[in-house]
């Protein structure tokens, strides 16, 4: 029998885990996935791959048993009072690796000489020189991250694991002409000075972090019967936001009940954002974020989609991207990306059920 409160101190006593809500119930990460959930009274999920939750489910039965997110296995449950502290050790070790158990799994020719770091049964390691010595684990460098991930690939379906949502457009009514339309009374002269003046490629330098300082004069010189105009874009850049797009919103709701990983990847100011994540509660629902102003590179450059995967421990592969942009869209899967392009709420709701990330009888 393992205690809920054995079961945390197990879970962080492995290198660089930190506990953390999710959902209202005590989760452990590291590299900014979760490998481990306590729920309920007495059980704990831990994440493994599908051939190791089926291993350890016939290896185990009345004490680990299937877990489903939508139509996928995603993790193994685990009844605290049924199980031993040597097998939660084991599984919240190879959890935390990223890969299925190494005692459950079909068995192989065992090698001769232990490797490193590898536990035995006892739940203690041995070292490198094979002795028994205790070896810690060692947290897996940025580039294996990305091949184990949060969610492991379950096979050679490809089936996503995780979400990544842009927001302006997506998750976020952004356009400037909510603004502009309240500051020109002729639609086509409104057209002339976005196509012309305030332009998206001028906009582009405010997604790289660089202030409106640096960037209003120039263009406040080069075009100065419209300098009130250049100003309101960052004066009143609020009111280029028509508010959520509520069936988005819903759309991501449902995939954090299921406990689909989500994340965003946003082209966006630095000095905006953090008042819209305070205006917009959805946006702390995920479970990770990254912001284009703050990281001096913006989509469609592939770097972005490679510190997002570095950062949260992402496989491409089994990463899905939703933008409005088929530039980006394109470019998220030049890095090997899935990737929707949005076209509206209800597109995307049915590509979520085709992939099985949305159940089509519910909402």
């Amino acid at each position: 029998m393992v205690s809920t409160d054995q079961a945390r101190r197990l879970a962080l006593s492995l290198p660089e885990s930190v506990e953390q809500d999710h959902h209202g119930r005590p989760s452990f990460r590291v590299a900014g996935r979760i490998f481990a959930t306590l729920w309920g009274e007495d059980q704990m999920n831990v994440m493994l791959d599908e051939p190791g939750i089926r291993t350890a489910v016939q290896a185990h039965p009345g004490v680990c048993t299937e877990v489903m997110w939508g139509k996928r296995l995603a993790a193994v449950r685990v009844t605290l009072a049924a199980a031993d502290r040597e097998l939660l050790a084991d599984l919240l070790g190879d959890a935390w690796e990223g890969k299925a158990p190494a005692r459950l799994r079909p068995a192989t020719p065992a090698p001769t000489t232990p490797r490193p770091g590898h536990r035995d049964h006892s739940g203690a390691s041995t070292g490198a020189s094979g002795r028994g010595k205790a070896a810690p684990r060692s947290s897996p460098p940025a580039a294996e991250r990305c091949l184990t991930g949060r969610m492991p690939a379950s096979g050679p379906d490809g089936r996503p694991r995780a979400v990544v949502f842009d927001l302006g457009g997506v998750l976020l009514d952004w356009n400037p002409r909510h603004l502009y339309r309240r500051l020109f009374d002729d639609e086509a002269e409104m057209e002339l000075f976005l196509s012309e003046v305030c332009t998206l490629e001028w906009h582009r330098a405010h997604d790289l972090g660089v202030p409106p300082e640096e960037t209003s004069p120039p263009l406040i010189a080069a075009h100065p019967e419209h300098a009130e105009m250049i100003r309101a874009w960052t004066e009143r850049s609020e009111e280029m936001l028509a508010g959520p797009i509520e069936d988005s919103v819903e759309i991501l709701r449902r995939l954090k009940a299921a406990d689909v990983p989500i994340y965003a990847l946003t082209n966006m100011e630095s000095w905006t954002y953090p008042g819209r994540r305070e205006r917009y509660p959805f946006l702390r629902w995920f479970d990770g974020t990254v912001v284009s102003g703050f990281e001096g590179v913006a989509k469609p450059d592939p770097r972005i989609f490679a510190l997002l995967l570095d950062r949260f421990g992402l496989l491409a592969e089994t990463t899905l991207l939703i933008d409005d942009s088929k530039t980006n869209v394109r470019a998220a899967r030049a890095a090997g990306i899935q990737a929707i392009e949005f076209e509206s709420p209800a597109s995307l709701r049915r590509q979520l059920e085709a992939v099985g990330l949305l159940d089509g009888r519910a909402g």
